[in-house]
């Protein structure tokens, strides 16, 4: 395991890590929308900004410069957004946040397998454990409550 140099970097390091995988594990399982999100935005977000701030050389010139390619192809698909009929202040909000989301993610994967390289490579098990999960307790609560119009409640995205 290559561990960070500082105290700060450790820390933004489990950060990003433990966010990242709560995050992929309970995308099925979170009760609401709402708290997928605050896991997106407190738990990879924050952390990955920091890594894409401060050690940019790191994360998006070596190896391969994946992560540049991702955001260069990402900002393309964003550009269209600037002449969306309507508020187009709003889309580009909007797609913005999709950006965001896009790129924050391919720094966590990134630094997983910068840092963690077993555990970057379990997280195939990760996602289909947590989704064998979602799916038994989604068939648990269907056949608890029967099909509604709304969907399964407290499912989140399964439901």
């Amino acid at each position: 395991m290559n561990h960070p140099d500082t105290r700060a970097q450790r820390s933004f390091s489990l950060w990003l890590s433990m966010g990242f995988l709560l995050y992929i594990a309970g995308f099925y399982l979170a009760p609401s929308s709402k708290v997928q999100y605050l896991t997106l935005y407190i738990g990879i977000i924050l952390p990955a900004l920091y890594f894409s701030f401060f050690h940019f050389r790191r994360y998006y010139l070596s190896a391969n410069k994946g992560l540049v390619w991702l955001l260069l192809i990402a900002l393309a698909l964003y550009l269209p957004s600037a002449w969306a009929p309507g508020d187009t202040l709003d889309t580009l909000r909007k797609n913005l946040k999709g950006v965001l989301f896009v790129v924050c993610l391919g720094v966590a994967v990134r630094h997983l397998y910068l840092t963690s390289i077993p555990l970057a490579n379990r997280l195939p098990q990760v996602l289909l454990v947590s989704g064998t999960a979602a799916l038994a307790l989604f068939y648990l609560k269907l056949m608890q409550s029967g099909i509604s119009a709304g969907g399964a409640s407290g499912m989140g995205n399964l439901g």
